[in-house]
């Protein structure tokens, strides 16, 4: 345990009684030797970006230690890594990962112990689409059509566009609207929504088709053209 360290002084002199005194004690507390890590810790978890990877604080010389963590990335520190747990995120993707346990206690000095590295950290898995997109608008020439996200299983996606005309991709349509024109008329319109996130294979979904394109409507207020007439010359 720890303590403070002071000194007795006795002097003796034939015929006198030995007299002693006592130093002050020391103002440093003194702690024992570090405890020697017997076991090292050890990750346990898949290697793939969104799994969580756990570190055990490994077998030590001394009982009673209380434990810290810190994370690695092919041997920088990861900033906010400091549980026994870590999942793994979009930067990690290719490369290795390490932990290092601080064993510290009131008695003893500090010591430490970092596992082996781990396997390269490999690409997470493709999103799943719960609930697929939708199409909404007229499909006339001259209306807007607009496409949803669909639902998805996972949070922090973006998204990416693409418009078809009867399955062959629309040149230039990579948004979340598409105007329709008139080459248009006649065919059925779809639209791919891709999911992506760093670190994740990307995935995609596609609507339904709509209803084949009508022509625009006549402006309003347009007159309908007269019958020309015709004559005879005798």
């Amino acid at each position: 345990m720890s303590k403070k360290l002071s000194i007795r002084v006795t002097a003796t002199t034939p015929g006198y009684s030995p007299s002693s005194v006592v130093s002050p004690s020391t103002a440093t507390t003194i702690k024992m030797a570090a405890p020697v890590n017997t076991v090292r810790p050890a990750i346990t978890g898949t290697t793939q970006v969104g799994s969580t990877l756990t570190v055990s604080s490994g077998t030590w010389s001394q009982p009673g230690l209380s434990y810290t963590y810190q994370w690695y990335l092919n041997g920088a520190s990861i900033a906010g890594a400091t549980k026994s747990t870590y999942t793994i995120d979009g930067s990690a993707l290719g490369q290795k990962i390490s932990a290092r346990v601080n064993a510290t206690s009131a008695s003893y000095a500090d010591a430490s112990a970092t596992t082996l590295a781990t396997a390269v950290v490999s690409v997470g898995p493709r999103a799943l689409s719960t609930a697929p997109p939708a199409l909404s608008g007229a499909a006339q020439v001259g209306q807007v059509m607009k496409v949803t996200t669909g639902t998805w299983n996972t949070t922090g996606l973006t998204f990416a566009y693409a418009w078809y005309r009867d399955g062959v991709v629309i040149s230039g349509a990579t948004g979340s609207t598409h105007s329709v024109v008139a080459a248009d008329r006649g065919h059925r319109i779809t639209a791919q929504v891709t999911a992506s996130r760093l670190g994740y294979n990307t995935a995609t979904a596609k609507t339904a088709a709509s209803a084949t394109v009508l022509d625009a409507p006549p402006a309003k207020g347009t007159a309908k053209a007269s019958p020309t007439a015709t004559s005879t010359v005798q």
